[in-house]
């Protein structure tokens, strides 16, 4: 099975029938080939020699569920706003700001750099200009990569991590068409991540440490043998940049500052690697006709199979460098959606159809899009609502689209910015972008449906960095130890006395809510944890920097925010949750909040970047004493 060809007989498959899944490893799955070809590529990298088999993996016992570990705070729900009052910050201590500083989510933390610095301090100033053979043996031993020992775990575990994948990961990142998808020789490395992501779901700490090993060893693969994917046929060079897009996307969400560090390290390398493969250059195939014979009608099919991959791997790809660069606070490196590039996407039904007469239905009934007027994000942003292009028909068609443009937004403030150009013009004109984005998706009843992407989640907190520089925030509650943060403080303290500090800390109220509502047994989207750190951010810093009376809540019907009015409803109700009407003190709710949010960050979802999220906030709260 391993070495054949795609079987094309797409049996239809669900969760709830998985043992019917084509896609899953069959027995005859050769792991010991693909085992061979990660070690000798390992190995020709390294130049190390080839480590022998180790036998078949002992990983086939029962897998048992990971004890789930209990809160360390109280449930946000049950917590009592009104009765943890917010002292006014006296005074802050620089070594547990420089501790926050230690502990931050980007902040490296190596003992082999350490151990190899002062290995380098210890050592004797050399006399001479030159390399003797003590020096060149101690450089062969440093070159060499350590020696990879232990085989993939077998069939039944890499079918798990598979089911897995699909069922949780899949709806919250669609970018592989699972109805198509076969294991075969050419897609291996895809398979692979695949099945490393898919480990974070299942529920077990020995199945999540393979999943990492597995991720480790199979991005040096990747490293090693990339130019040789690259120079194979269009299907081999895909599925070597799709597999890369999963490591990317596992290395953003482990909560190691290293893979997140690799992560942004390598996302141009992506871009370089898309490039190369044309993903931003794919003409669309042309639409169905009545008189096609079958032989043409699965031709056409697989080239549309293609587009759409590669469509969607372009907009993941956007969606990556949305969250990079906030995370980071850095310039994004991709400047438009890829709906801006003059091809349109498909709608959801076209990439669920698992049959060439259910996919070339979906083509002709979305012809009339294909004849849309192109424009730019930003001529977009520029439109009155309701005109008809190619942006809105594609986040009326498909939610994953819908998706990546807020997530392109959400760009386009950082951008502005970073380049110093964030006026007051460009302001007004990104947050009607964002106003237009949410209308377009309320009159098409985007939010009526299961959002799999917790896209209001994202919305409440592209508002927030809109209208507040969150690097600067950062930078006051201790990123950069105590020396930068009290270079802040004074920047922050005015900010709170503005109207953006009411008009965030109102979008992070809101955004828990949204984080709250979310269905039981669901899994957070890849930006969720960022965007609750930022909500927890903005109340943070008002717990800590505002005086009482400071910052309080206006008359709603008062608000000049146009977003907030557009969530009128919702917001009032909000505030009612939380005791608060016109005239409140908001600080005197700060640190209730801020602990509510924490224990959000710390219950959202399975991913590492949410614990390391949650102890960074936690970390600056404790920073500050009186």
């Amino acid at each position: 099975m391993f070495d054949g060809q795609p079987d094309l007989s797409f049996a239809t498959w669900s969760p709830t029938n998985s043992n019917a899944a084509p896609w899953l490893l069959a027995n005859d799955f050769d792991v010991f080939a693909v085992d061979e070809t990660l070690n000798t590529a390992i190995s020709e990298w390294a130049q190390l020699p080839m480590q022998p088999p180790v036998g078949p993996s002992i990983h086939n016992a029962p897998l048992t569920p990971q004890t789930a570990s209990a809160s360390a705070l109280e449930s946000s729900e049950n917590v009592s706003m009104n009765a943890i009052p917010t002292p006014p910050s006296k005074k802050r201590s620089a070594r547990a700001l420089d501790a926050v500083a230690k502990t931050w989510y980007t902040q490296l933390r190596s003992d082999e750099v350490s151990r190899s610095t002062s290995r380098a301090v210890s050592e004797a100033p050399r006399e001479q200009f030159g390399v003797d053979e003590q020096y060149r043996d101690k450089l062969t031993r440093k070159m060499k990569s350590r020696p990879v020992g232990d085989s993939l775990p077998s069939v039944n575990f890499l079918n798990v991590c598979l089911k897995a994948y699909v069922s949780r990961f899949h709806p919250i990142f669609p970018v592989i068409h699972i109805p198509t998808f076969r294991p075969t020789s050419q897609n291996a490395f895809l398979l692979l991540s695949m099945c490393s992501i898919g480990s974070l779901f299942v529920g077990s700490e020995s199945v999540r440490s393979q999943g990492i090993e597995i991720f480790w060893r199979l991005n040096k693969v990747i490293l090693a043998t990339w130019d040789k994917h690259l120079a194979q046929g269009k299907a081999e060079a895909l599925s070597m940049v799709q597999a890369a897009l999963l490591g990317q996307t596992f290395a953003m969400l482990s909560g190691k500052p290293e893979d997140l560090f690799q992560a942004d390290m390598f996302h141009g390398t992506m871009l370089a690697w898309a490039r190369k493969v044309h993903i931003f250059k794919q003409v669309h195939p042309p639409v169905p006709t009545p008189a096609m014979d079958e032989g043409a009608r699965q031709d056409l099919w697989h080239q549309w199979l293609r587009f759409e991959q590669c469509n969607r791997f372009a907009l993941a790809l956007s969606i990556h460098d949305s969250e990079l660069a906030s995370l980071y606070h850095h310039e994004p490196l991709s400047r438009e959606s890829i709906v801006s590039r003059g091809r349109p996407l498909a709608n959801d039904s076209l990439f669920s159809a698992s049959d060439v007469s259910t996919c070339l239905q979906a083509l002709q009934e979305q012809a009339a899009a294909f004849d849309a007027s192109y424009m730019s994000l930003t001529s977009w942003m520029a439109k009155e609502p309701g005109s008809r292009n190619n942006i809105t028909d594609c986040i009326a068609d498909s939610a994953f689209t819908a998706y990546g443009v807020l997530s392109s937004l959400n760009a386009s403030i950082i951008e502005a910015r970073h380049s110093l150009t964030l006026s007051d013009s460009k302001i007004e004109l990104l947050s009607k972008g964002l106003i237009s984005w949410y209308q377009v998706c309320e009159q098409n009843g985007i939010f009526n449906k299961p959002d799999n992407f917790n896209m209001q989640v994202l919305w409440h907190a592209a508002f927030i960095v809109l209208h507040v520089d969150i690097g600067a925030l950062e930078a006051a509650i201790g990123r950069d130890g105590h020396r930068a943060a009290e270079g802040s403080a004074m920047e922050v303290r005015k900010w709170l006395s503005s109207s953006s500090a009411v008009r965030c800390l109102l979008h992070g109220l809101l955004l828990q809510e949204q984080v709250e509502s979310m269905r039981f047994g669901s899994e957070p989207a890849l930006h969720v944890p960022r965007a609750l750190y930022t909500a927890a951010l903005v109340w943070l810093v008002c717990s800590q920097f505002s005086v009482p009376g400071q910052v309080r809540m206006p008359n709603m019907a008062a608000l000049p925010f146009a977003e907030i009015q557009l969530v009128k409803g919702a917001s009032q109700q909000r505030l009612r949750e939380f005791g608060v009407s016109p005239g409140s003190d908001l600080a005197a709710l700060s640190t209730g909040i801020t602990y509510g949010l924490i224990d959000l960050l710390q219950r959202a979802g399975r991913w590492g970047i949410a614990e390391s999220l949650a102890n960074t906030l936690t970390a600056a709260l404790e920073a500050h004493v009186d």
